[in-house]
């Protein structure tokens, strides 16, 4: 108890902090009747403390959506006094990501949080400095470049072979920090030309620091201006950050000495480009870390995922299959035609994006005064000034019964197949936003459907069962008991525990047996 009372107090010397910064600055702050969220303290402490302990137990997102089926759509978590505007309107969305995107951007605070894992990169910049990565990235993800199946079947036939492993000897494993692996792996050779043949304690070191780095601004980020608050002492991503650049370094090195070698832009890695575009060596590794961020956590988020479902759905699985060794039949290696061919598997993984979305929230700063249209709140639209952030979250957006309606949380391939235009994504396309939208969309969408769908093949080709094996995973990242009680979005009938950092992943592991 008094742990707490020493928290609430501090608290509140952090508030009068705050308030007399913005007194100085004396910037203009409101929004026009967006509800408020209420809690029983003052500053809604209790509602920052609870967003932040529930995580503990809760299913991923379940804080949010139940704020916001009390406040609506769109609402203010007014933490600490201060405007913090979450919203699961996919109008909103449209908005800030497209229609007046120069509105909206990362912000200065975004950029804070992350700056001491993710830097100055593509992620965490606005303006001119993310157009200029925007810029040198962009021809490295032509049509020609992600559709080097070379590359994706050099590390697609080592993860298989690990597998194989596993099976012969009767061994569970976990498949998701295999996939990681597999993603980096890819991601450097496809980027940077180089193996990143590295010991597995080296690997196991990076891996972890990574993971630890993205899961403290990820905190960050989720309890907001406040963040500084719950970090005493020593910056905690700075010895995370002493390994991942130990990592990183050398790959640098390599690419700076390939790009003194004169050759033409087609035969140029992206390392090699950036090398030559840019000067200054922290933006370098800061543009590294961003893209490495994007090739090893999203795709192996959404091939994560896509295992997943398969496992626990036998009868798509099975059909998928059957896909697969009718487009191809004994030929092991998969094309760019045979993808095409496979409409249903395309279904498949359209489904894991929708209801596992590897970027699961989101996060905009309005830089200049902009009314949010709101159509699914009925006091709506709201009007917000400059400085003020809005979360959306493609998570909550993509499982909303409202629009996508009563099935909305069960996995159904077939709602991609259906004829009409009056799909959820044809008629509201910011519905479904798993590669964001606007100028900022991804641009590894189609290199991330190639690299899934090709690995997704040659697993199904090469293995005839693969089955979770819930009895190895730790019994702490298992489900709560009391989700099968639940009557709410997809609670009852998961078998992992989607837990998000900066991106979906499942607590734990995902633990497999296969059989060849």
């Amino acid at each position: 108890m008094d742990s707490w009372i020493t928290v609430i107090i501090l608290g509140f010397i952090l508030v009068i902090w705050q308030l007399s910064r913005s007194q100085k600055t004396a910037k203009p702050k409101w929004v026009s009747s967006i509800p408020k969220a209420k809690g029983r303290l003052p500053g809604n402490l209790d509602l920052l403390f609870q967003l932040i302990l529930r995580e503990s137990h809760e299913y991923c997102g379940e804080t949010i959506r139940e704020w916001a089926e009390k406040y609506g759509p769109t609402y203010d978590m007014n933490l600490l006094w201060g405007n913090q505007i979450i919203t699961v309107d996919p109008s909103n969305v449209k908005h800030m990501l497209a229609n007046d995107f120069e509105s909206f951007g990362k912000g200065a605070k975004f950029h804070t949080m992350l700056e001491t894992f993710l830097g100055s990169g593509i992620f965490t910049t606005d303006g001119d400095v993310w157009k200029m990565h925007r810029a040198i990235a962009r021809p490295f993800f032509s049509a020609e470049r992600v559709t080097d199946f070379e590359c994706f079947e050099r590390h697609t036939s080592r993860a298989l072979d690990i597998m194989s492993e596993y099976g012969r000897n009767g061994e569970t494993f976990d498949l998701q920090h295999i996939l990681s692996r597999f993603t980096l792996n890819v991601g450097t050779d496809f980027l940077f030309g180089q193996d990143c043949s590295v010991s597995n304690e080296e690997y196991e070191a990076f891996s972890n620091a990574f993971n630890q780095a993205s899961s403290i601004v990820a905190r960050r980020v989720k309890i907001g201006s406040t963040w500084r608050f719950f970090e005493w002492g020593e910056d905690p991503t700075k010895e995370p950050m002493r390994i991942i650049n130990a990592f990183v370094d050398p790959i640098m090195k390599q690419g700076m000495q390939a790009a003194a070698v004169d050759k033409p832009m087609e035969e140029k890695t992206f390392l090699e480009h950036l090398v030559d575009s840019v000067s200054d060596i922290k933006i370098v590794r800061d543009e590294l870390l961003n893209v490495l961020l994007a090739s090893r956590d999203t795709t192996a988020s959404l091939l994560t995922y896509t295992i997943y479902s398969l496992v626990t759905n036998p009868h798509v699985c099975e059909r998928a299959r059957k896909e697969i060794f009718n487009t191809m039949g004994d030929r092991g290696e998969p094309t760019l035609i045979d993808i095409k061919k496979m409409g249903y598997l395309r279904a498949i993984i359209n489904e894991v994006l929708r209801l596992f979305p590897p970027v699961p929230f989101n996060i905009r700063r309005c830089v200049k005064s902009s009314t949010l249209p709101s159509v699914l709140s009925k006091d709506g639209p709201f009007s917000i000034a400059p400085g003020i952030s809005v979360t959306y979250s493609p998570l909550l957006i993509q499982r909303s019964t409202e629009l996508w309606g009563p099935s909305a949380c069960v996995f159904d391939p077939d709602r991609w197949l259906e004829e009409g235009s009056n799909k959820p994504y044809v008629t509201n396309p910011f519905s479904f936003l798993p590669f964001n939208g606007g100028p900022r969309m991804c641009m590894g969408q189609q290199f991330a459907y190639h690299e899934t769908s090709y690995f997704i093949i040659r697993l199904l080709k090469t293995f005839s069962t693969v089955e979770l094996a819930e009895d190895s995973r730790p019994a702490s990242a298992r489900p709560p008991t009391s989700w099968k009680m639940s009557n709410i979005g997809r609670e009852k009938v998961e078998q992992c525990w989607p837990r998000a950092s900066l991106t979906l992943y499942v607590s734990g592991g995902l633990w497999i047996r296969i059989k060849t």
